[in-house]
Formats: structure tokens, C-alpha cells, sequence
């Protein structure tokens, strides 16, 4: 019986909007005499079906007949297309979609409702306009949930699109992956993609959903279904993002360690996989668990090991500045006087010094400082100096030891010695003359 409703939703929408257009509905309802009559014998196909979701439909359209106005009406037939657009039958989703769009929601009507279709659907200057008066009446409208999963390919409006589809809910879902193509991997498919994922995780089918897709999609629809899984815990999202950490798309590894290092449950997970790389020389994939690795003790003592393997030279020339950048901004990342002990051990070799140095910079004391990275730095001073300037112009009166003036006097670096003056304000007016002199001869006056 169910396939006899499903088979009937279109000729019940026909209907439906013929008998509205035709005159049927007047202003203050349903004036023919056989109105009532005509909308219940087109509910009788869903009254028999045995299954929920056309019941609901049925009571929709019964209710309509005794007392609907004209957009009452058209929203019954709006309801009914909705779920034509659905087809699942008696599935939880499917019946929260139609409850959801009756009018106990105090939804906006019919004639706006086409408006907002065509907002989504077109490219009106004011489409933005509309969508916002339209949601400021009833919120995200499950009516509009074909439009909204379409419009996620839309570049001027997919984010709000996203923003209504999440807020209908779990119900939507069927109806984004309509229109999505797994296979196909393209930019919109990656965001419907994403979309579904978030609105299946809201129930039990969202863990299969997503496999499917890390399965039968391309990269970009690999990729976008693993930031949901972050916020998944009990280890089954861990679980599937550390099987999408060794796939062969590096996007998709790269997004799969993303959202390792995000999930409340992924730090064994993690070390496993970091000790793995590390065990078969994948320096890419090391550096991609490095950067994963939140604060427990297991994971600062194989930072530190690794960063002094790193050190002694076992990886060869080819670690480059990856794996060192992914270990020293891990470590750093603690802010605590061990890591920075940890880090400064490292430091005579590190390619990048300016992480380790900005560390230190919160950590030591500004004398501690000066002595290590001013007078007794025998590295290139080109970053500590950048790492001080960009401080500096966020804030004039950062604690620097007053050595520093001397120190940038005797290297002729103008800029730099102003910076660091400490006296009083008359030096505060000597720097705003040198900036002024240099502007100056940059762009003289005609």
C-alpha cells in the first residue's frame, strides 16, 4: 500500500494546486461545496498505508479540508511534494520532516515560500534580502530543504544554505544526498557531503553513512566527511579517522590527522599511528601526527625523543622543515619551562628558530632572554630580530631588557634601535621624527 501513496503524492500535489488556482479556495477558505469533500478523498490514498509518515500526511490534509485557508492549503500541497522529494517510505526522518513542516510551526506562507524557492533557485540582486526576511518570519523552513541542498553548490549563498539545513536537523539528510554524487568529488558534492555527514551523526545511521563515503568517494568527499567524526567520541569516529590517516590522497590524510587531533578520544589512536610513520621512515605522515598530538605524557616523551632524533641527524637531509616545524610547534604548544628546556636543547641545529624563540620570549625573564638570543646568539639574528619587531608594533611597551638598544646601535639597524629605546618620552619623539624623515625619503613632496 505504501507504493499506491507514493505513487499518489504527485497527482495530489496536481490536484491540489489546480483546485487553489482554479478558485476552489476562496479568501475565507474552502467556498466550493465539494471542497472538504475533494481534499479528503485525496488524503484517502495515505490513510490506509499502514505506515506513519503518509498517516501524518493524511491528517495534514484532512485537518486542511475542514478549516485551511488558501496558503493553508498550499502548504499541505508543498508538504506533499516535500515528501515525494524524500521517498523513505516510513523512515524516522521522513515523518520529522512532515510534522516538522505543519503548521503547528507557524512556518511563513505559501506565497513567500515561492519566493524564497526562487531567492535560493536564482540570481536576484536581493536574494540575500529575501532569505533573510524569510527566515526572521519561521526560521530554517523544512519546506525549502531541495532548494537549500541544491544551493550548497551556489557560491553566494551555500553557507547559509548549510547554516538552515543543520538547523532542520537529522530530517534534511535524505534529501542532501540526493543530490550528491560521491564519485563525482567536486566542490559542492565535498560540501553536501560535509553537510550530510554533521545532519546522519545526529542519529545512528551517521557512522555507516560516512564510511560509505570514505569508501566509494573521491578525495574531496573523503576529506569532508572527517571533520564531523572530530566531535564524535567513543572511539568508533577515532577509529574511522585512523583508517582515513593511511589513505592515499595526501588532502585526505592531511584532514584525517586534522580531526584526530580534535577528537576527545584519538590520542592512542594517534601515538599508534605517529609511531608507525615514525617506525617506517613516512616523515610526511610523522609530521602530520606530530602536529595531531595533544598534551598527555605519552605524547610530550615521544615529542622529545622524536625532536632529538631529529637533532642527531637520524632522518638524513631530507626531514626538512616539515617534521621540524610540526615537533617544535607541538612542543611549544605546552608553554610550560619543560617544554622550553626540551626545545632550547634543539635549538644550536633548528632550521627555524623563531618558534623555539618566541617561546622563550613568553617564558624567560627579559634579561634571560637578551643573554641568549641577543648577546650570546651565534645563529642568523635575522629572525629573533623579525620575531621583536613584529612584537614591538603590537605593543610599544613590551618588557624588553634596555641592552637590546645597544645591541641593534651597533648593527646600523636604525628601526630597531628607536623600537627598543626605553629612556622616556623624549625618545618617543625622536622615533616619530625617524619615521617621518624615512616616510619622507620614500615619498618626497613635489
Amino acid at each position: 500500500m505504501s507504493v499506491n501513496a507514493l505513487r499518489a503524492l504527485p497527482r495530489v500535489y496536481d490536484e491540489l494546486l489546480q483546485r487553489a488556482a482554479a478558485g476552489v479556495v476562496g479568501p475565507a477558505g474552502l467556498s466550493a461545496p465539494d471542497a472538504p469533500e475533494t481534499v479528503r478523498a485525496l488524503a484517502e490514498p495515505f490513510q490506509a498505508s499502514g505506515m506513519p509518515v503518509f498517516e501524518r500526511l493524511a491528517e495534514i490534509l484532512a485537518r486542511f479540508a475542514s478549516d485551511g485557508t488558501p496558503d493553508a492549503l498550499l502548504d499541505a500541497a508543498s508538504t506533499v511534494v516535500l515528501l515525494s522529494q524524500v521517498r523513505l517510505g516510513s523512515s524516522p526522518e521522513s515523518l520529522e520532516l512532515v510534522t516538522s513542516a505543519a503548521p503547528a510551526r507557524s512556518l511563513p506562507p505559501y506565497r513567500k515560500l515561492l519566493e524564497a524557492r526562487k531567492a535560493l533557485t536564482g540570481h536576484a540582486s536581493d536574494r540575500l534580502g529575501i532569505l533573510s526576511a524569510y527566515y526572521a518570519d519561521g526560521g530554517a523552513d523544512p519546506r525549502l530543504a531541495p532548494e537549500l541542498a541544491h544551493a550548497l553548490g551556489d557560491a553566494d549563498i551555500r553557507a547559509l544554505a548549510r547554516s538552515w539545513l543543520l538547523e532542520i536537523g537529522p530530517a534534511a539528510a535524505p534529501i542532501v544526498e540526493r543530490e550528491l554524487d560521491v564519485r563525482r568529488a567536486s566542490a559542492a558534492d565535498a560540501r553536501r557531503a560535509e553537510a550530510a555527514a554533521r545532519l546522519r551523526l545526529q542519529t545512528s545511521g551517521g557512522l555507516a553513512f560516512c564510511a560509505w563515503c570514505l569508501r566509494e568517494g573521491g578525495p574531496a568527499v573523503r576529506a569532508a566527511v572527517l571533520p564531523p567524526l572530530a566531535e564524535l567520541g567513543g572511539g568508533d569516529g577515532a577509529r574511522l579517522l585512523a583508517e582515513a590517516a593511511e589513505d592515499v590522497s595526501k588532502s585526505v590524510r592531511r584532514a584525517a590527522f586534522d580531526a584526530l587531533g580534535r577528537n576527545p578520544d584519538a590520542e592512542d589512536a594517534l601515538l599508534r599511528l605517529a609511531q608507525a610513520a615514525l617506525d617506517s621512515g613516512d616523515l610526511p605522515g610523522l609530521a602530520m601526527a606530530a602536529e595531531a598530538l595533544k598534551k598527555s605524557p605519552a605524547a610530550f616523551a615521544f615529542l622529545s625523543d622524536t625532536l632529538g632524533r631529529l637533532a642527531s641527524g637520524v632522518f638524513g637531509g631530507d626531514a626538512g622543515y616539515p617534521l621540524e616545524i610540526a615537533l617544535t610547534q607541538s612542543v611549544a604548544a605546552w608553554n610550560t619551562p619543560e617544554a622550553l628546556e626540551t626545545l632550547e636543547r634543539f635549538l644550536p641545529c633548528a632550521q627555524v628558530p623563531s618558534v623555539i624563540a618566541e617561546l622563550a620570549l613568553r617564558l624567560h625573564t627579559p634579561e634571560m632572554f637578551y643573554l641568549r638570543y641577543g648577546e650570546g646568539w651565534a645563529g642568523d639574528p635575522a629572525p629573533i630580530r623579525n620575531l621583536l619587531l613584529g612584537r614591538l608594533m603590537e605593543d610599544r611597551d613590551f618588557p624588553l631588557d634596555p641592552r637590546w638598544h645597544s645591541l641593534f646601535q651597533s648593527r646600523n639597524d636604525e628601526l630597531m634601535a628607536m623600537l627598543t629605546l626605553r629612556s622616556g618620552p623624549e625618545d618617543e619623539l625622536a622615533f616619530l621624527q625617524t619615521i617621518l624623515e624615512r616616510r619622507s625619503l620614500v615619498c618626497p613632496n613635489p
